[in-house]
């Protein structure tokens, strides 16, 4: 595994597996002056922590240097061995403050089924999506977070600073961590080489209001390139070439609005619509993804005034 050595820092990354189709997951242990980071950490399964365990001590690194575990988002393959992890180590677990009700487990699923009847999905599906979400619940334990962060706060490994930048888009609370005296962000699942990840339905949690997700991603990794300095992501190699990037997701970002709106020169619903450019989600177990894919599309297009509700039970979508 290769090791980035900076002046200051440096960059140790952690090839962790999973148990969900997303494949291995990236956390990445940072090391200056004695300290020791550990951000992200992988899911809550023997194999992720066996992993993580062989690799501190390959590295000759005991647990309890491990002075803090800073989280990117609240996904299971990012965060879901934290507690075990911070208990061994005696760690403190940082994050966004926007990451409480995630990593607490006290979001509220109600939003979520009331979007669905809204837009026709049958009850059963319904049902499966949440116990879904249920299922993932093994993979993580409700954690309390040790530190409360905000954007734009500054925070250390050793001597060396980072600054935190909320990039909401793929996650609500999603940090991204700028090391400000080297060429590096740790950018979590905001900007990935090979892949642009999916821009997840989210809700306020205080006002059960949906956000434009697939907007906000969009503004999150164009920022993150903008930045111009190696990213370390939690898919995938690093990559020196973040604007690069950025202009690839775009241009198939591009594409995929254009042949939505293609499909609504008659009103469809949001599932008509998903299935029309993914076949195979005609099943829920495959459908919830596609269905949030979709979702930040038609808000894109309500957005631009190229696409209005036509109907309402359920909603439909059509082109202006």
């Amino acid at each position: 595994m290769e090791i980035f050595k900076y002046d200051k820092i440096n960059v140790k990354p952690i090839k962790i597996p999973t148990p969900f189709l997303v494949g291995d997951v990236w956390a990445y242990l940072l090391e200056s002056d004695g300290d020791f980071i550990l951000v992200d950490c992988g899911p809550k399964t023997q194999d992720g922590l066996s992993v993580v365990h062989e690799f501190l001590k390959k590295e000759g690194v005991h647990p309890h240097q491990i002075r803090q575990i800073w989280l990117t988002h609240a996904h299971p393959d990012h965060h879901g061995a934290a507690k075990v992890l911070a208990e061994e180590c005696q760690a403190e677990i940082v994050a966004l403050h926007e990451l409480v009700p995630y990593v607490e487990q006290t979001e509220n699923y109600a939003p979520f089924t009331h979007f669905f009847e809204e837009h026709g999905i049958p009850t059963d599906w319904i049902t499966n999506f949440e116990m879904q979400y249920n299922w993932f619940k093994q993979f993580m334990d409700p954690i309390l977070l040790d530190d409360e962060l905000i954007d734009g706060d500054v925070i250390h490994c050793g001597t060396v600073p980072f600054k935190v930048h909320h990039m909401p888009g793929h996650a609500w609370g999603h940090a991204v961590f700028e090391c400000l005296d080297e060429a590096f962000v740790i950018a979590g699942d905001v900007l990935i080489e090979h892949i642009s990840s999916n821009a997840l339905i989210a809700f306020n949690q205080e006002t059960g209001e949906k956000r434009n997700s697939l907007l906000d991603f969009r503004t999150s990794m164009k920022q993150t390139a903008d930045f111009g300095k190696r990213i370390f992501s939690g898919h995938g190699n690093s990559f020196e070439n973040p604007e690069a990037i950025w202009h690839k997701h775009d241009s198939s970002h591009q594409i995929r609005k254009k042949r939505i709106y293609k499909l609504l020169d008659k009103p469809m619903t949001l599932l008509e619509i998903t299935q029309a450019i993914f076949p195979f989600a005609k099943e829920p177990k495959l459908a919830y993804l596609p269905i949030s894919e979709v979702v930040g599309y038609l808000d894109w297009l309500l957005v631009d005034g190229m696409i209005q509700i036509v109907d309402e039970h359920p909603i439909r979508y059509g082109a202006v």
